[in-house]
């Protein structure tokens, strides 16, 4: 199993999904990306209150709040 370097873009990835499974899935897919300390991951969401439990778990995630 190698690692490998990754940069990888998600915008929105769980648009027109319910609120809760998008911010249930926010949660997981981000926690697992967070994992990969080899690459890179940008990850736009309109669910903020994800970061909140992103936080706590994760210690290698950076967030930036861009008002539109």
């Amino acid at each position: 199993n190698h690692a490998r370097n990754m940069v990888v873009i998600f915008d929105e990835l769980f648009r027109g999904t319910n609120v809760k499974d998008a911010y249930d899935a926010t949660i997981a897919v981000t926690e697992a990306f967070a994992m990969n300390k080899n690459s890179i991951f940008i990850i736009s969401t309109h669910i903020i209150e994800s970061a909140d439990i992103l936080k706590e778990r994760c210690g290698n995630i950076y967030f930036l709040y861009l008002p539109t």
